[in-house]
């Protein structure tokens, strides 16, 4: 095969990787379409966290058209491209460049002590990072109340205390994008 028969632009998609074990989102899954080139060897994926990714992240031999990143960090913007290579190792141009990060929560305490009857808010935008989305977009969830009372309204998170209190819940905060990345903090209230 000819390098001019190369296929040129290789559309690929970002998906969420989840790990059964918790919550987080601790990868990123690259899908992509595949090459109808006979030859078709392989994909070299390229991975940059800035514009032009041109540094290969790694390879995947043809017909696989998926690869797990799971060397990512939260709060990190990560871009990717793709060349497909045939069997005589010519490479195609770059594929269209794709961007990704996964949310970070930071700076929220992991247990706060509440006398009974008490109510604290907690500013959530204050406590989380996601370069490729603003913080008005992004969706937060508090799990794990059962004599708390828990709301969150205007990225306001309201936690209250019965006039009675005196126990211990451990709160599960978790913050998604509209990609649906997420991360979680645990927060014990006592």
């Amino acid at each position: 095969m000819s390098y001019h028969k190369i296929m040129t632009r290789i559309f690929f998609l970002l998906s969420l990787g989840m790990t059964f074990l918790s919550a987080q989102t601790t990868r990123i899954n690259l899908s992509w379409d595949l090459g109808s080139e006979s030859d078709l060897y392989l994909y070299r994926i390229f991975r940059a966290t800035s514009p032009n990714a041109s540094s290969q992240l790694d390879s995947v031999q043809a017909p696989q058209n998926s690869y797990d990143d799971g060397n990512v960090q939260k709060g990190v913007l990560y871009y990717y491209r793709l060349k497909s290579v045939d069997f005589s190792l010519n490479s195609s141009d770059y594929s269209n460049e794709l961007s990704a990060a996964i949310p970070k929560i930071s700076g929220l305490n992991s247990s706060e002590v509440l006398p009974p009857d008490t109510t604290i808010q907690i500013p959530l935008d204050d406590h989380v990072y996601d370069p490729d989305d603003a913080d008005n977009t992004l969706l937060w969830t508090i799990t794990g109340a059962n004599r708390l009372t828990v709301s969150i309204t205007n990225r306001v998170a309201s936690i209250s205390t019965p006039s009675d209190w005196d126990a211990q819940e451990t709160l599960l905060f978790s913050v998604k994008d509209d990609q649906g990345f997420e991360d979680t903090h645990s927060m014990t209230i006592r």
